[in-house]
């Protein structure tokens, strides 16, 4: 019998790969491509609002801009109207001139 004639065994048991968690994570930020997606309306639109002070709150976080979706449901829940001839207590979604 020759010494080698089994296969040989490994040295290091064998990995055991665990399937990832699935972790359900609440979305609470949109960045400016979601948002303007969502609103479909123009990134360049949000970026102008930020600029001149419309629109909802954001946050300024490691040099990206982010809405909390908290102030973006407040934003829109101030853009409802009744009427067109409802006055606008703040800007609107509505094209600016």
């Amino acid at each position: 019998l020759h010494r080698f004639s089994a296969a040989p065994r490994p040295m290091f048991p064998p990995v055991v790969r665990h399937k990832p968690r699935e972790i359900e994570v609440a979305i609470r930020h949109l960045d400016q491509t979601e948002l303007s997606l969502r609103w479909s309306i123009s990134p360049r639109t949000l970026e102008r609002w930020r600029w001149i002070g419309q629109g909802p709150r954001y946050m300024k976080i490691g040099g990206r801009i982010v809405y909390r979706v908290e102030e973006v449901e407040a934003f829109e829940a101030q853009q409802t109207r009744t009427s067109t001839s409802d006055v606008q207590a703040t800007p609107a979604l509505a094209r600016s001139a």
